[in-house]
């Protein structure tokens, strides 16, 4: 966990925004969350991490915020919704008995693939093709890749602007099975091992059941395998 150092302030207004600033620092870092920063109202924006890390925006500061000593964060939610992006209310409880909440808002960054020009669709996403950038996860739509490796296989389903980041539903598995194809039904089970020729019903990826015909109207799902070669 990054070692967060306690404030040392002035006046009373300061040391009491920089210890919420340490508090929250503290409360929201986590294992796998790189650093933490903070941004109080009246701050400048906060630019683009050049690293993995949990940005969090607060809008207004609690009344009487000064008087607030030995500040505590709690937060009415599961302990694992703690790092998700959004809004967060929190309450903030001083030491002379006043409670104050505090909303923030909570932006995750982290690694995930795009590409540096546009792609086609139908374009195979090989590795020289795709760039890690740093994305603010709560403004993805769906699921991004974290590595090239986890998009070999794929190709694009849509057009892709450059710098867009890849997301599941802009992929697709290369189909290794087409309709219409002669296909390798691969049967095995304990001490034996079985094949048979049938046809595609459905074109499909790596790992994709698709429909296939053993004989005339006698059809079954199989896993696509490899090229051509299917199995239960």
């Amino acid at each position: 966990m990054p070692s967060i150092t306690a404030p040392s302030v002035k006046d009373a207004q300061t040391r009491a925004v920089e210890a919420l600033r340490w508090q929250l620092s503290n409360f929201f870092t986590a294992e796998d969350s790189g650093p933490v920063r903070v941004r109080m109202p009246g701050e400048p924006p906060l630019g683009a991490p050049s690293e993995a890390s949990v940005q969090l925006e607060l809008r207004r500061l609690p009344a009487r915020l000064k008087d607030c000593s030995a500040p505590q964060l709690s937060l009415n939610a599961a302990r694992s919704d703690r790092h998700a992006p959004g809004l967060k209310r929190l309450q903030l409880l001083c030491a002379n008995g006043q409670q104050h909440i505090v909303s923030v808002r909570m932006e995750r960054f982290a690694w995930r693939q795009s590409t540096p020009q546009p792609l086609a669709s139908g374009t195979p996403l090989a590795p020289a093709r795709l760039t890690p950038v740093l994305t603010p996860l709560g403004k993805l739509r769906g699921n991004g890749f974290e590595s090239a490796a986890a998009l070999s296989g794929f190709e694009v389903r849509r057009r892709l602007r450059a710098g867009e980041v890849i997301t599941r539903n802009s992929v697709r598995a290369i189909p290794l099975v087409n309709f219409g194809d002669t296909v390798t039904y691969q049967v095995s089970g304990t001490g034996f091992s079985m094949q048979r020729s049938a046809r595609a019903l459905e074109a499909g990826g790596l790992d994709e059941r698709i429909r296939i015909e053993l004989a005339p109207g006698d059809w079954v799902r199989a896993r696509v395998i490899g090229p051509r070669r299917v199995a239960p």
